[in-house]
């Protein structure tokens, strides 16, 4: 193979991973955008953000599509783990200006909420 097979091959190789890092933050941001629209109806309707039970949930669902898939399972839960905790966090933020408590606060710890 010559170097500019090479590196053609590379750059290939390159892009492939590319679309598939951009596809992975696009549906990041979809998850995070229905995660918010779940925590603002939740926190409207007085219900509990917070819901451990459907967390456990959705994490065992990602290790079974992980190893359904050959894919690591420990880095499969992680992500979905970070998405679910990233999700909360932005959420929260969104809600009220920095330092003031909202006037009805989520019945549970938000930063706890759902998946």
């Amino acid at each position: 193979m010559s170097a500019g097979s090479a590196l053609r091959t590379v750059h290939r190789f390159r892009n492939e991973i590319e679309v598939i890092d951009r596809s992975i933050v696009l549906l990041l941001g979809a998850r995070r955008r229905a995660q918010h629209r779940l925590l603002a109806w939740k926190d409207d309707a007085g219900l509990p953000g917070l819901d451990l039970v459907q967390e456990g949930k959705v994490l065992a669902r990602a290790a079974e599509w992980a190893r359904a898939a050959g894919t690591d399972e420990a880095l499969a839960t992680e992500v979905i783990r970070l998405a679910l905790a990233s999700g909360k966090e932005a959420y929260l933020a969104s809600r009220r200006p920095l330092g003031v408590r909202s006037a009805h606060p989520p019945t549970a710890d938000a930063r706890s909420a759902p998946s």
